[in-house]
């Protein structure tokens, strides 16, 4: 009975390892597999890839990721990079592994 309507499954990038690379938002999507939008990102070396959309973040930010990136919401950095009392989501708990908290 029943099965719901067929969905399409996006791959998150959970890991954001494409360090000093700037990315612009190219538009947020909605993702009927979770409760979260999802962003389109377009890096500069022209590669695209979806990620949780952050709080506060539109279609055409610039976001970074990486040690150097500045403190803004959407970019990500290290936590030990990131001042007390900022609003956080993807953690990960060992470096590189991808976000596995507050997804």
């Amino acid at each position: 009975q029943g099965g719901g309507h067929k969905q399409r499954y996006r791959v998150i990038d959970f890991r954001r390892d494409k360090d000093g690379i700037p990315a612009v938002v190219e538009r947020l999507e909605y993702d009927p597999n979770r409760s979260a939008n999802i962003a389109l990102l377009c890096y500069a070396d022209g590669e695209r890839r979806y990620v949780l959309a952050p709080k506060g973040v539109r279609a055409g930010a610039d976001l970074q990721s990486g040690v150097s990136a500045p403190i803004k919401s959407g970019n990500a950095l290290p936590l030990r990079n990131i001042p007390l009392g900022t609003s956080v989501h993807a953690i990960e708990l060992k470096p590189g592994k991808g976000a596995q908290l507050a997804r």
